[in-house]
């Protein structure tokens, strides 16, 4: 079976998944690849989806991504060719990649991935803020404070001395939840500064950091004292 897609998308979702596992489940059906995943503690997903253009249907396991990940690096501005058969070979201009496969069933990807969103708030960033936001608070704390309050929503990181808040904009809801450094740390990585970047969280609830280009989205769980 032959799938053609963007090296770009492709480089952009295996490297993000990368940061959390070393073997990812794909889906190949009606004109997507499908790419879900959990981290082995099972605090952060991701979900993302990739257009491409294939004669059929798949399912498959994919391991060692970071080898992957550095192959797509060289060969990520333009169309890529996959071929599946026993194996996996990517191929792209005079470049060529090849990786054995792995049995789908045994690589875990079974979480929620339908959370309910429907009464969470939303708001739109960009890629710099958010690492800055990260940037800022990993040098004092290992956590974000995400708080609207007055119409105000701010990052807040309580160090044992000193703390910092960051005004993110305006926001018309109270919320108030609080995530791991280390995590948003790794969604951080996974951005580019002129990334849109949509928020989605509520009161002690999970994070979902998405954007469109590729579409793939964060789901963070919160720390809940």
């Amino acid at each position: 079976m032959q799938v053609m897609c963007s090296g770009y998308e492709l480089y952009r979702v295996l490297k993000a998944a990368s940061f959390l596992v070393n073997e990812v489940k794909i889906k190949i059906k009606d004109g997507c690849m499908k790419v879900s995943l959990k981290d082995p503690a099972n605090i952060m997903a991701l979900v993302a989806e990739i257009p491409v253009e294939a004669d059929g249907e798949l399912e498959v396991g994919l391991a060692y991504i970071d080898s992957l990940v550095k192959f797509l690096s060289k060969a990520k501005d333009g169309k890529i060719l996959l071929e599946f058969n026993g194996k996996l070979k990517l191929a792209a201009g005079v470049m060529s990649y090849s990786t054995k496969l792995v049995e789908p069933d045994a690589i875990s990807s079974n979480f929620k991935t339908k959370l309910n969103m429907e009464n969470f708030v939303e708001f739109l960033t960009t890629g710099k803020v958010f690492k800055d936001m990260v940037k800022h608070a990993k040098l004092i704390s290992d956590a974000v404070i995400l708080e609207a309050k007055d119409g105000v929503l701010k990052a807040i990181s309580d160090g044992d001395a000193v703390s910092v808040e960051i005004e993110l904009g305006d926001l018309d809801r109270d919320v108030r939840a609080e995530y791991g450094i280390e995590y948003l740390e790794i969604i951080s990585k996974s951005l580019r500064n002129d990334d849109a970047v949509l928020l989605k969280f509520d009161t002690d609830k999970p994070l979902a950091v998405c954007v469109d280009d590729p579409k793939m989205c964060f789901l963070l769980a919160p720390r809940i004292e």
